[in-house]
């Protein structure tokens, strides 16, 4: 509901203003805006969707800890995020897909290959979040518009 909401709001009026205030404040103050206003109002939505997911997650667990701000749980949501694409709305729901698959998949490869180390997956997963960062800067959905912009490319040329 969220994303459909975020979606709809990232094409309206609202949401065009937010986008040109990231790539050119002035622009927008020129053109009579204020970005203050704009910016506030960005960042009250995104509190309010932070806190809907923490009652959330709190009502869930039935339990809350100071343990979920460990520095890891951060470091995974940020995994997450770059793995399947900042600049991309559905980035961070693709990346937290490939996240939990590859967290399910890579124990188990790694077992059938090597089970001694089976239980360090994290040293394939690695490098391979720093291939992601070097060639596919916009994550996943990056590196899928890119193969398909080349497979269109290819396509045309034939």
């Amino acid at each position: 509901v969220v994303s459909v909401l975020l979606m709809l709001l990232t094409r309206s009026r609202f949401g065009i203003v937010l986008q040109g205030l990231k790539d050119n404040a002035a622009r927008i103050e020129a053109m009579g805006l204020s970005p203050l206003k704009f910016r506030s109002a960005g960042f009250v939505i995104s509190a309010m969707i932070g806190a809907s997911a923490g009652v959330m997650f709190a009502n869930w667990q039935e339990f809350v800890s100071p343990d979920l701000m460990h520095w890891s749980r951060s470091g995974e949501l940020l995994i997450i995020v770059v793995l399947g694409g900042m600049t991309r709305l559905p980035g961070p729901l693709v990346g937290a897909i490939v996240f939990l698959l590859l967290e399910e998949t890579l124990p188990e490869v790694m077992h059938l290959m090597a089970p001694s180390i089976a239980d360090n997956w994290m040293i394939i997963f690695g490098p391979l979040l720093v291939l992601v960062v070097l060639f596919a800067p916009g994550g996943v959905l990056g590196l899928a518009a890119k193969m398909q912009q080349l497979l269109k490319g290819k396509g045309g040329a034939s």
